[in-house]
């Protein structure tokens, strides 16, 4: 019995210790395929010029809110070539590049 003892526990801590290396480098395949999912659309997103997630193209006047009301800029609202534009709602200046979207 005392053999028997001797025997079995050593066998089924080697399989625990392999079993246990197994799913550590299973764990480190899993992330290296979500990193290069990630790292992937990363790079796709900085080939198009589109480092936030929303390309260039898609931004449009309405992404500017006016200083004071916070009211979206309209589609022909005034805009001046430094960048000031008139809201429509209340009627004052804001500039586009002090805050955008």
């Amino acid at each position: 019995m005392f053999d028997l003892v001797f025997t079995i526990f050593p066998l089924i801590f080697a399989a625990m210790f392999i079993f246990t290396i197994v799913m550590i480098f299973r764990q480190f395949g899993r992330v290296r395929q979500i990193q290069d999912r990630v790292f992937d659309t990363i790079d796709r997103q900085l080939e198009r010029g589109d480092a936030d997630g929303t390309a260039a193209q898609d931004r449009t006047p309405r992404d500017y809110h006016c200083d004071q009301c916070g009211a979206r800029l309209e589609d022909g609202g005034d805009v001046s070539p430094s960048g000031d534009f008139k809201c429509s709602y209340c009627g004052k200046w804001s500039n586009i590049h002090s805050r955008s979207r």
